[in-house]
């Protein structure tokens, strides 16, 4: 069966992902990922393309690249060949090490992209200490191999500002396989009510959110507040849920 052509992105942006084939680890100690490191490192000064965040896992990788004059599928080949014949060399096997070809999904637009760095920085529990991602260059300006320029102008022009509103998007919780699904780089949205309340009644550990209509007005507002922060709650299916009208829960969640 014929390969099927890769979708281009208009903007040069790509979301990559390999995995280990089998879903086996392809990092196996410090070593392992400091080479992979360097191979990237490698191919940055070779040849001409930016990257916008990455995280190294134990069994897949995540990298948001924008292509310039180098082609994404040179860029990734090499990498994975050069990542593979030192892996094999070391630990004395043979065969593929990744499965099949690198996954590759076009970005098109300012939001997806602030939502799919975001993804990446969130793949490991601890995303503010986690060594292996590019979300320490942003805070830190630790390593010049992430062109951390692009998206934190996204977020004003002031370096401090910036960053501030950088940090406090990123670390905003994706709620997976919940309200906002984040699945392959899309949002799946339109989780009917019923699941909406179960979540919801779980995040504030309460048998039902509809039991805080009964709280005082200051109690209530702070857990819609809440509610409303969280990626995917749609001000119009709380309203129809809580019976609030909209204007009420757009005022809340526009308070300080």
């Amino acid at each position: 069966m014929p390969r099927q052509a890769r979708i281009k992105s208009s903007t040069g942006i790509y979301h990559c992902i390999l995995r280990g084939v089998d879903k086996r680890d392809i990092f196996l100690d410090e070593q392992d990922r400091h080479k992979f490191m360097n191979v990237l490192k490698e191919l940055k000064g070779k040849y001409e393309f930016e990257i916008y965040a990455y995280c190294l896992m134990n069994n897949h990788v995540h990298m948001l690249i924008k292509e310039k004059k180098t082609e994404l599928c040179k860029i990734m080949h090499r990498l994975a060949l050069k990542y593979s014949v030192y892996f094999n060399w070391k630990y004395d096997r043979v065969g593929h090490l990744f499965q099949n070809r690198y996954t590759s999904k076009p970005v098109e637009t300012e939001s997806y992209l602030l939502n799919v760095q975001r993804y990446i920085h969130q793949n490991p529990p601890y995303m503010e200490t986690y060594k292996w991602s590019s979300y320490k260059d942003y805070t830190e300006g630790r390593n010049k191999l992430t062109d951390v320029n692009f998206i934190l102008s996204m977020f004003g022009q002031s370096g401090q500002s910036a960053l501030n509103e950088f940090k406090t998007f990123t670390c905003r919780k994706i709620v997976k396989n919940m309200i906002s699904d984040f699945k392959d780089g899309e949002f799946v949205r339109n989780v009917p009510d019923e699941k909406v309340i179960e979540i919801l009644s779980e995040l504030i550990h309460i048998n039902n959110i509809l039991e805080i209509k009964k709280y005082n007005t200051k109690i209530r507002d702070g857990y819609l507040k809440k509610f409303l922060e969280v990626d995917g709650v749609q001000v119009g299916q709380l309203s129809r849920i809580m019976e609030i009208d909209k204007k009420t829960l757009r005022e809340i969640k526009e308070r300080k």
